[in-house]
C-alpha cells in the first residue's frame, strides 16, 4: 500500500481527471467532429450542385455584374471606415480622447478591413472556381457535340442538348458524357476527352 498522501492524492486526481475526460470531454469532441464533418459535407454538396447547375446555364456574360459588385463593395468598406473615424473624432471632442479609446477605434477599423478582405477572398475564390469549371464543362460539351453531330439525328442531338440544359448534378453530367461516348463508340469515331472530370 502507498503510504505517502501526496502520491495518493496524485493517483486520485489522475483517476478523476480520466473519468472527466471519458464522461464529458470525449463526447464533446465526438459531437464537434461530427458537426464539422456534417458541415463540410453540406458545403461540398451545395457547392457541387451549384457548379453543375451553373454549367447547365451555358456560357453567358456575367462579368459586368461581378465587376460592379466588387466596385460597389469598395464604397461600403470606405463608409464603414468613415463612420468609425467620425466616432473617434466625436469622442475626442467630448473629452473622452484617452489613448485606449483611440486604439479601440483603430482596432475596429483594422478588424473591419480584415473581415472585408477575407469575405472578398472567399467570394473571389467561389466566383473564379465556378467560372473555371463552367467554362471547362461547356467548352468540352460543345466540342464533343460538334464532333458527333454528323453521326446522330437531329432529334438525338436535341435530346443531348436538352439533357445538358436540365443538368443538376454530377451524376447527370457523367450520364450525358457517357451518352456522347456511346455515340462515338457506336460510330467508331474519335472525340476529345472531357476537360472537367
Amino acid at each position: 500500500m502507498i503510504n505517502d498522501p501526496n502520491i495518493r492524492k496524485s493517483i486520485y486526481a489522475s483517476v478523476i481527471a480520466s473519468l472527466l475526460v471519458i464522461l464529458f470531454i470525449q463526447p464533446i469532441l465526438n459531437y464537434s467532429a461530427q458537426f464539422f464533418i456534417w458541415t463540410g459535407d453540406v458545403i461540398y454538396n451545395g457547392f457541387s450542385k451549384r457548379l453543375y447547375e451553373e454549367a447547365a446555364l451555358g456560357l453567358r456574360e456575367k462579368y459586368s455584374f461581378i465587376i460592379s459588385s466588387y466596385l460597389l463593395s469598395i464604397p461600403i468598406v470606405f463608409c464603414i471606415i468613415v463612420i468609425f473615424t467620425i466616432l473617434y473624432v466625436n469622442r475626442k471632442r467630448n473629452g473622452e480622447s484617452d489613448r485606449g479609446n483611440r486604439n479601440f477605434i483603430f482596432r475596429k477599423i483594422y478588424v473591419t478591413i480584415a473581415v472585408n478582405l477575407v469575405i472578398l477572398f472567399i467570394c473571389t475564390f467561389y466566383i473564379m472556381s465556378m467560372n473555371f469549371a463552367g467554362f471547362q464543362m461547356n467548352a468540352s460539351f460543345n466540342q464533343r457535340m460538334m464532333a458527333i453531330k454528323p453521326y446522330v439525328s437531329d432529334r438525338e442531338y436535341d435530346e443531348l442538348r436538352s439533357l445538358w440544359a436540365r443538368m443538376r448534378s454530377r451524376d447527370d453530367y457523367i450520364a450525358i458524357n457517357n451518352n456522347i461516348d456511346n455515340v462515338a463508340d457506336k460510330e467508331n469515331i474519335f472525340i476529345p476527352e472531357v476537360l472537367w472530370k
